[in-house]
């Protein structure tokens, strides 16, 4: 959508709050201020709804390349290929152990 994401992340606002969907974004900050929006305006809408971002990167070993995911901690800089994991899904898409929350 080349900087117009957060038009987008309006008009998305019920699906991501209520179907919790997987999203890549692409951090363009010159894409976003174009638009009239900022790379620190999406993030804090995604986080505002629950998401958490990975940065999608690759590692290479010899000839082969994977894929890889790094967690971005709020006010690190975010740019090139981001993944945003619904907080609710995000350990188990992880393959993380899923601690549930208890209420005391």
């Amino acid at each position: 959508v080349e900087g117009f994401e957060m038009q987008v992340l309006r008009g998305l606002e019920r699906v991501l709050s209520q179907q919790r969907p997987m999203l890549i974004t692409e951090f363009i900050e010159e894409h976003f201020v174009r638009a009239g929006s900022s790379g620190h305006e999406i993030e804090a809408r995604l986080r505002s709804l629950g998401y958490l971002p990975y940065a999608i990167t690759t590692r290479r070993r010899r000839l082969r390349h994977r894929l890889a995911l790094h967690t971005l901690e709020p006010g690190q800089p975010i740019s090139n290929d981001v993944l945003w994991l619904h907080e609710s899904a995000a350990a188990e898409f992880l393959g993380l152990p899923i601690h549930p929350i208890v209420a005391q």
